[in-house]
């Protein structure tokens, strides 16, 4: 089988798709602290995609398990605040999991809602912005 230009272009063009779907899959976690259109920290950048998830499981109203570890890494990411990533925010986040994983084991409307007021429970204490959005995520 002779190789020729053909194969080059297709190979090059498999390899550029390939990469291209790599650095969308990236972008969906990028923040930078100077972009007013994109997250102030890793931990936000978390939570947006979390919002999502919850956003999208209300719509549907389908009571699925949520992806416990997207959920866990308000843990580990970068606060916006370095001075909120302190002992009673871990106590927070903790008890938040606690809720999910309660979730998790038994999806449905009321738990759903337990999740979504122990987020606000927590942003009432660390970042209020986002806590009209949240409200929302309840489901009635």
């Amino acid at each position: 089988m002779r190789f020729n230009n053909w194969h080059l272009l297709i190979s090059g063009l498999i390899f550029l798709s390939a990469c291209l779907l790599a650095c969308e899959a990236e972008k969906s976690r990028k923040w930078d602290a100077n972009d007013p259109n994109l997250p102030s920290s890793e931990l936000a950048a978390v939570m947006r995609e979390m919002a999502l998830v919850m956003e999208d499981q209300k719509q549907n109203s389908a009571f699925e398990r949520l992806n416990a570890e997207l959920f866990k890494e308000i843990k580990t990411a970068t606060h916006t605040n370095p001075n909120h990533n302190n002992l009673n925010y871990h106590a927070m986040a903790d008890g938040f999991l606690g809720v999910l994983d309660e979730y998790n084991q038994k999806p449905n409307q009321v738990a759903f809602n337990n999740v979504v007021a122990a987020c606000i429970t927590c942003h009432q204490q660390f970042c209020e912005g986002p806590i009209s959005r949240i409200q929302k995520m309840k489901i009635l």
